[in-house]
């Protein structure tokens, strides 16, 4: 019986690095929220039955249970005053403490804000590339964020449990074909 549970160990991944496959392959930056919640229906990710994590919105998240963890995928777009906030995240019911280095080696930069049980990514997107979008000035800045490049990236790790996910604002006349990072 030890012996089985410390081979289901081994040959699971740790559930941050699953946490992070899954927001690699689902929160694809460019996606629409609608087309996320689609490729993960076509995944196997489910919208309703037995392990359904608590506050689930069948329109707008998806559930995965991996091993002894259950993944919630939630993807929305909303907007506010002259801007459309595009959303994408992963999350687990279990704290992930090694979730903000794993956001950081797939960024390939540092957060530009860490608490230790959170961190904040500044982030740009250009030729399917993540650049580190902390130093950026004002100017840069507001190009970056008009031409729906800049994205901000959230992890959070604590004993109630973790989550890695994706803001972007788009202008609104780019809005009407609004994105999913």
């Amino acid at each position: 019986m030890i012996l089985m549970a410390v081979l289901a160990a081994v040959t699971v991944p740790a559930t941050d690095k699953i946490m992070m496959t899954a927001y690699d392959e689902l929160c694809v930056p460019g996606r629409a929220s609608q087309t996320v919640l689609s490729r993960a229906d076509q995944d196997g990710w489910q919208s309703s039955g037995p392990g359904k994590p608590k506050d689930f919105d069948p329109s707008a998240d998806r559930f995965e249970v991996v091993g002894t963890a259950t993944l919630k995928l939630s993807a929305r777009a909303t907007s506010a005053r002259d801007e459309r906030f595009v959303t994408c995240g992963i999350s687990a019911a279990t704290a992930q403490p090694d979730l903000a280095s794993d956001v950081q080696a797939m960024l390939g930069f540092a957060p530009a804000l860490n608490f230790g049980t959170s961190a904040n990514f500044f982030a740009l997107r250009e030729n399917d590339r993540w650049l580190d979008g902390s130093k950026l000035t004002g100017k840069e800045f507001a190009a970056a964020k008009a031409t729906g490049k800049f994205y901000s990236l959230l992890t959070l790790s604590h004993e109630g449990g973790a989550s890695v996910l994706s803001f972007q604002a788009l202008p609104m006349a780019r809005a009407k074909g609004a994105s999913a990072p």
